[in-house]
């Protein structure tokens, strides 16, 4: 099935956008319960994406690791999308949700076909450049630890997560706070003298915190890709609260449809 993707590919001077995504099959599903109990939790995403990308318009034959590792990631996440709606076949998977503000759980029927998809189209809905795919930013205090003068560094881009960005955060398996930092530092493309790859997590920690969050803000508001707007309503207590993110490989594309 043919899709446009939401970012596409920096390849050999073009923007490629347009792929062709395969239906999951029962080997497919094998394959990835069979590394459910590794070590390593990014193996079931690289099996599903493996199978799932059959080809990308402007390159011939099936995509290398290395191009999928350089998929940026909200195109990673669309292409699963796209693999569970074919999947489903319009019969929704029910997910288990935890209310919270009485904590009891509940299963929820998520219509993967009301998801809405923010492109980089230049229509202006997401401050990411069409072109750079990043956000000009502006630190209130700067970084002194990225060159040996100690200058501070406060101008720069943040950019897109790639899939190997995301791979490798996921497999570090850090806790909660330093898995944010570690990906805002793989997402920041420019600061002063350092370019993609060059900022660490240790360069943001003496940050105040105002900074780091207005950082992680200025991305999850602007990050392209699926996105489930709405609502939930517990059933217990009918408190309303929004849609909680969606894992769509686990929550999906790896569970029955009870």
């Amino acid at each position: 099935m043919s899709y446009t993707l939401p970012v596409g590919l920096d390849y050999e001077g073009q923007l490629l956008r347009d792929v062709e995504v395969a239906s999951p099959t029962g080997g497919l599903l094998k394959r990835m319960r069979d590394v459910m109990t590794g070590k390593d939790r990014t193996a079931i995403y690289r099996i599903a994406l493996e199978f799932g990308l059959q080809s990308i318009d402007g390159i011939q034959g099936k995509p290398s690791k290395e191009i999928l590792g350089r998929l940026y990631f909200p195109d990673v996440e669309f292409i699963y999308h796209c693999m569970a709606l074919l999947d489903c076949d319009g019969e929704w998977p029910r997910v288990m949700r935890s209310c919270p503000r009485c904590e009891r759980e509940f299963k929820q029927e998520i219509d993967l076909s009301k998801a809405t998809v923010l492109a980089l189209d230049g229509s202006g809905k997401s401050k990411f450049d069409n072109d750079t795919r990043s956000i000009p930013f502006t630190l209130g205090t700067g970084v002194r630890t990225l060159d040996a003068t100690e200058a501070e560094h406060k101008d720069g881009r943040i950019g897109i997560l790639t899939f190997d960005d995301w791979s490798t955060v996921t497999a570090s398996k850090l806790l909660f706070g330093s898995s944010m930092l570690q990906s805002i530092a793989r997402a920041i493309v420019e600061l002063g003298p350092a370019g993609r790859g060059e900022v660490s997590a240790a360069d943001l920690e003496k940050l105040p915190a105002r900074e780091v969050k207005k950082l992680e803000s200025l991305y999850n508001d602007n990050v392209p890709g699926v996105q489930f707007p709405g609502t939930v309503d517990c059933p217990y207590c009918q408190e309303t609260f929004p849609v909680p993110p969606i894992d769509v490989v686990s929550d999906f594309l790896l569970r029955s449809a009870g």
